[in-house]
């Protein structure tokens, strides 16, 4: 787009500013917005590009370790559940032998927990976090 707009003979400093506004990407936006800034005024490109791209990296940085972070919750949420499963059930189990509750067998109990539960809770467990990954883009 940029050497399009040069070629129609829209000075440098314009054609990045109107690519900039078009621009979703706001760290793209930012490297266009310098660069038109250093086209206009004159100077070293490469100084705007290395400040850019350094401070991209930062945030890029604090990104990943945020969601290392958040993926680190998850993932003990979703232990402190695959180990409360089995002593709930346990638990469950001594109270139906003690005190049955005709309409509700227990095997249906645990049918409904071993083959529903869990794998539901487990589907939203990857979901979520492949989620939080897919957010991390370069």
């Amino acid at each position: 787009m940029v050497n399009s707009l040069i070629r129609i003979g829209i000075p440098i400093d314009e054609a990045l500013h109107r690519v900039s506004y078009i621009t979703p990407s706001p760290s793209m936006k930012e490297l266009l917005v310098g660069l038109a800034s250093v086209a206009r005024v004159g100077g070293d490109p490469a100084t705007i590009v290395n400040s850019i791209m350094a401070g991209y990296i930062d945030r890029y940085g604090i990104l990943v370790e945020k969601t290392v972070n958040d993926i680190g919750i998850m993932m003990e949420m979703y232990l402190a559940f695959a180990l409360l499963v089995p002593v709930v059930l346990g638990s469950i189990a001594v109270l139906f032998l003690l005190y049955p509750i005709p309409m509700l067998p227990f095997e249906a109990l645990m049918f409904l927990t071993i083959f529903i539960l869990i794998p539901i809770a487990s589907i939203t467990i990857l979901i979520i976090v492949d989620t939080m990954v897919s957010k991390l883009r370069v």
